[in-house]
C-alpha cells in the first residue's frame, strides 16, 4: 500500500473497500479500465484525504456503488498463477468471474471452492495445404460439468457465446433452477447507455504554409498565414472499454487568405493568394469527468483534398501551375476544456497543434459547441 503523489487518471466514484479483518471503509474509488481494475484499486476514504493504492492481496475486495465489485482471487491466466482482483458477476450456488489482460477476456467460474476458466482459444489447423481457423469452445465443456444436474440446461450451453450477459443469464438459471429456495446476487454494472455527441467548432491558426508548383516540382514556404477552420464533428465513447474514451470523426474545411504582400520566389510576383481544403478526420478522445468542467485531450488523423487555389500577381492576374498536390495527409493532437451548460449542451475550448503535411503546421485554438444526443 503506497500514497500516491501523483492523481493519474481520476474518475473517483462512490465506493467501498473489505480490509483483511473484514472491515467496510467507505469512499470514493477510481473508475478505471477493466485492465487497471484487476490490477489497482486507488482509494479515498471519507475521513482522509490522502489516495491509497491496493494491490490484490492487501485488501479483500472493493466495490463501486451499486455497480462493479471485485474481490481478491488467484487464478491461472495465460500460464502463469497470478493474485488478480476479479470482476464478480454473479454469486450463487455457481460463482462467475471477469477479468481483461492487456491479452484479453477472462472468465473463471466456481463451484465447491473448485475454480476454472472458461477457454475459448483459436485453433489454426491446415488442410489440404489451406491454413483455417476456429474456435476451440472449450468453455462450453467446462458448463456442461459445472451443470451437469441440470441437463435441461445442455441444449443452451451448445448455443452460448462466451460474453457477460449469456454466462450471467446461463449462471442465473441454474441457480433458479437448482436452488430455489434462495435468490442469486448479480453484482455486474447496470448496462452504460452509449454516449453520441455532436458538436460544431471554429479554430484559428498562424500557420506555415507551403505553396505546390508544377514546374518546379517543389514548394514555396510561407510563413504566418492565417488559418481558419470550421470543424463538425460527430463522436461516440466506449463504455465496454472505458466510459471517458471517445472515438468519431470530423469533417474539416480550411481556409487560407495570404497577406497582401507575399515574397517573390523564382521571379514570381506573387501578392495574394486564396486557398481552402476539405478534410476527414477520424479522432480519439479521452475525459476527465469533473462535474460540469471536464478536461480533455484528443488526438486525430485524417485525408485532405484542396479544393480551391488561386494565386494573383501584383495586377490580379492569376498565376498558373500551383496544383501538384490535390491531396494531403495530415494530424491534429491537443488539449481542452469543457464546460456543461447541462445534461445536453456543453461549451469547449482547446490548444492544438495542426498538420497537413506538405501544406501547413502550426498552433490552433478553437471554441465550440456541442449537443449529448443519447
Amino acid at each position: 500500500m503506497s500514497v500516491l503523489g501523483a492523481l493519474g487518471q481520476m474518475d473517483y466514484r462512490p465506493g467501498f473497500i473489505i480490509t483483511l479483518n473484514h472491515d467496510t471503509i467507505y469512499g470514493k474509488i477510481n473508475y478505471v479500465d477493466d485492465v487497471q481494475n484487476s490490477l489497482n484499486c486507488n482509494f479515498k476514504s471519507d475521513y482522509d484525504i490522502e489516495i491509497q493504492r491496493f494491490k490484490p492481496g492487501e485488501i479483500l475486495a472493493y466495490r463501486f456503488v451499486n455497480s462493479k465489485y471485485y474481490v481478491t482471487k488467484e487464478v491461472k491466466v495465460e500460464d502463469n498463477n497470478r493474485l488478480l482482483f476479479l470482476e464478480f458477476l454473479i454469486k450463487g450456488k455457481v460463482n462467475v468471474y471477469f477479468c481483461r489482460t492487456e491479452r484479453g477476456d477472462h472468465y473463471f467460474i466456481e463451484k465447491d471452492s473448485m475454480m476454472n476458466e472458461l477457454v475459448n482459444e483459436d485453433i489454426t489447423f491446415i488442410e489440404e495445404g489451406v491454413t483455417y481457423s476456429r474456435e476451440s469452445q472449450q468453455y462450453k465443456g467446462v458448463l456442461n460439468y459445472y451443470f451437469q444436474d441440470c441437463p435441461e440446461l445442455q441444449r443452451e450451453i451448445s448455443d452460448i457465446s462466451l460474453q457477460k450477459k449469456s454466462v450471467i443469464y446461463l449462471t442465473k438459471k441454474y441457480h433458479e433452477i437448482s436452488c430455489s429456495s434462495e435468490q442469486c446476487t448479480v453484482f455486474e454494472r447496470p448496462e452504460v447507455k452509449v454516449k453520441t455527441e455532436l458538436a460544431i467548432s471554429a479554430k484559428y491558426s498562424s500557420a506555415t504554409f507551403w505553396y505546390g508548383h508544377t514546374n518546379f516540382g517543389w514548394f514555396f514556404k510561407c510563413d504566418d498565414y492565417p488559418l481558419t477552420m470550421l470543424d463538425m464533428n460527430i463522436k461516440m465513447n466506449i463504455p465496454d472499454l472505458n466510459e471517458n474514451i471517445f472515438v468519431g470523426s470530423t469533417l474539416r474545411f480550411v481556409y487560407v487568405l495570404a497577406p497582401e504582400k507575399i515574397e517573390n520566389y523564382l521571379m514570381m510576383d506573387i501578392r495574394s493568394s486564396n486557398i481552402s481544403l476539405a478534410g476527414l478526420l477520424l479522432d480519439g478522445y479521452y475525459k476527465y469527468p469533473f462535474g460540469k468542467l471536464i478536461p480533455y485531450f484528443h488526438a486525430g488523423i485524417g485525408f485532405y483534398r484542396l479544393t480551391h487555389m488561386k494565386i494573383m500577381n501584383a495586377i490580379g492576374e492569376t498565376i498558373e501551375g500551383f496544383d501538384n498536390l490535390k491531396t494531403s495527409f495530415g494530424f491534429t493532437t491537443g488539449a481542452g476544456l469543457q464546460y456543461n451548460l447541462n445534461d445536453k449542451v456543453f461549451l469547449f475550448i482547446s490548444g492544438n497543434y495542426e498538420s497537413i503535411q506538405s501544406r501547413a503546421q502550426g498552433i490552433s485554438g478553437e471554441f465550440g459547441v456541442g449537443y449529448l444526443l443519447k
